[in-house]
């Protein structure tokens, strides 16, 4: 199943490059409004005509998202998941407008206000009625007890951003692709909360290493397709705690993306094993595009001999903020030093 909206030209000369029998393709073209898409990724595994697994995520099946961005690609083997899944694919295969469709989906998963989650895997599918589901997540994030972690590609939920700019006790660590537009841009006054953007190193490297970013690799017009960094759609919400929130999927947790496209999203609560391959995973990107950040950030700073990219000799002027209660570098330890004695 393929969009054959907004992007027919391009697809049909990927689909004739390819050599894909057109038999096999269904095109999602019914729906006359364009900037709606079919933006799922997502794979059905049938065995003897009955579904058991999927594959799902924010990846999409090109060399820029499997070999450029970072992404997710998220293997279920569970059946009733699955079924809910090929239920999902049966409605798109008659290529239904979104009125019809918007109502489909809710029968697969009905919306859930804050206190209906259960443990477990609950899937929701898009287009939806309403975007009762946008507050819902917002509200997961506004009652965590000790931290958030995001990705964001594109523009998302005014609700989610409240939430994640305003001032609270707890950590929040906000990956997002780009400061390009106010739409993209993330503004607090908040010291709990770290907001970083795709980036690569122009300069090189002490002077030997120079990187170039997905874009320049894998467009022709890197400055205005998609996104070049982070393409990931992911909230961990508690993610070491007894109860961790897991929500991933291909939806951009905007408007249009509820409202408008084909979307899916996978919420998994409590399942510690999965939170802490999505942590581990959210802390090895954060890294590399927390220290580009600051590398660039801190280059325009130099003042003769004082390079703020030196690390400081004096210990006494690094470790006091480790001790301040108050302070973001104290709660992150008292964080991981609770995990542990736990």
């Amino acid at each position: 199943m393929y969009d054959s909206r907004g992007e027919e030209k391009a697809n049909n000369l990927a689909i004739n490059e390819a050599g894909i029998p057109r038999q096999i393709l269904i095109p999602r073209k019914e729906e006359a409004n364009k900037s709606y898409i079919a933006h799922n990724k997502f794979m059905i595994l049938l065995k003897d005509g009955k579904p058991i697994e999927i594959l799902s995520g924010s990846t999409n099946i090109t060399a820029k998202g499997i070999f450029g961005q970072c992404n997710a690609a998220h293997i279920i083997r569970d059946e009733e998941v699955a079924q809910k899944f090929h239920q999902y694919w049966e409605y798109l295969a008659q290529d239904p407008i979104n009125e019809v469709l918007g109502k489909q989906t809710l029968e697969i998963q009905e919306d859930i206000l804050y206190d209906n989650l259960n443990k477990g895997i609950t899937v929701f599918f898009s287009p939806r009625e309403q975007k009762t589901i946008l507050k819902t997540y917002a509200e997961y994030m506004d009652n965590s007890k000790s931290l958030i972690c995001g990705m964001f590609p594109f523009s998302f939920s005014k609700h989610m951003k409240e939430i994640i700019t305003k001032d609270t006790e707890n950590l929040k660590y906000i990956i997002l692709d780009n400061n390009r537009s106010i739409h993209t841009t993330l503004v607090s006054n908040d010291y709990d909360n770290v907001i970083i953007y795709g980036t690569y190193l122009k300069d090189g490297l002490y002077d030997w290493l120079a990187e170039k970013h997905s874009g320049l690799l894998l467009n022709a017009k890197p400055s205005g397709v998609g996104t070049n960094f982070i393409h990931n759609k992911i909230i961990l919400i508690d993610p070491l705690g007894e109860d961790p929130i897991v929500i991933s999927g291909s939806a951009n947790y905007s408007d249009n993306s509820i409202l408008n496209n084909d979307e899916n999203t996978l919420v998994i609560r409590g399942d510690k094993d999965l939170s802490d391959l999505y942590f581990t995973e959210f802390v090895r990107i954060f890294n590399h595009y927390y220290a580009r950040s600051k590398a660039l950030e801190m280059s325009g700073k130099v003042s003769g001999n004082d390079n703020p990219l030196h690390l400081k000799t004096d210990y006494l002027a690094w470790v006091k903020s480790f001790y301040n209660k108050n302070a973001l570098k104290y709660k992150r330890k008292k964080m991981f030093v609770d995990l542990i004695c736990s």
